[in-house]
């Protein structure tokens, strides 16, 4: 018990979406759990588009993945850099102490509460409809975000599962024609980076690794869709 209570009360390693337990200690708002996913994100998108995707037959799979892939950044982008809804003041907070009750007021960031706003202790503002501080977008999701959030999530899942699709698929394909009437022609063969996509084991590796990788981002996203 002892070892447990010293674990949490260490300064927090702020990776968030990796924690187990949370920390007793107080986060901060930091941008490393958003520049990993970030990251990966962006990784993941580069294998598809110049190893997975070259040795596929079919354009399919390249549309549903560019498009999918492109909404999600895009809404990943908006939820970071939106406001949440943070509640402000149009008088001094001493104005308002004079002429309001004080359980109405927040102490912390001196503001006027509203019904459904709530003190988000990670980014030390009010914020209205608070839902909860998200670390992959290092912010509060509230009402001034909550529509790009979930556009964010929702087009996370089919993305990742279009990527799974498209690993799965890419499994033992070769591009065999140049002509585009041949059986064996691949149609997006150009974006091969670097002859990369005709090693048939690093291109395997690299599927599975994506597939691991996409179920591990997968998971968490739709139990968020589920609450």
């Amino acid at each position: 018990m002892q070892v447990e209570l010293e674990g949490m009360l260490r300064e927090p390693s702020y990776m968030e979406c990796f924690m187990i337990k949370t920390p007793l200690a107080p986060l901060k708002k930091n941008h490393k759990t958003q520049f990993l996913f970030a990251m990966f994100f962006a990784i993941v998108i580069f294998t598809q588009l110049t190893i997975i995707l070259p040795v596929q037959k079919s354009v399919v799979m390249g549309y549903l993945v560019t498009i999918s892939g492109f909404i999600t950044a895009t809404a990943f982008f908006a939820a970071s850099v939106m406001d949440p809804g943070y509640l402000k003041n149009a008088f001094p907070f001493l104005d308002l102490l004079k002429q309001v009750h004080p359980c109405e007021m927040c102490p912390d960031c001196e503001v006027m509460r509203s019904t459904r706003s709530k003190h988000c202790a990670i980014c030390n503002r009010c914020v209205e409809r608070f839902d909860h501080h998200c670390p992959w977008i290092n912010n509060c999701v509230g009402a001034g975000n909550h529509n790009a959030f979930m556009t964010f999530i929702t087009s996370m899942i089919f993305t990742l599962l279009f990527i799974v699709i498209s690993c799965s698929i890419s499994f033992g394909q070769k591009c065999e024609k140049r002509h585009p009437d041949d059986v064996g022609y691949c149609p997006l063969e150009e974006l091969c980076w670097g002859g990369m996509c005709k090693v048939d084991i690093v291109k395997d590796i690299l599927a599975v690794s994506t597939i691991c990788l996409s179920v591990f981002f997968f998971l968490p996203v739709a139990l968020l869709c589920s609450v």
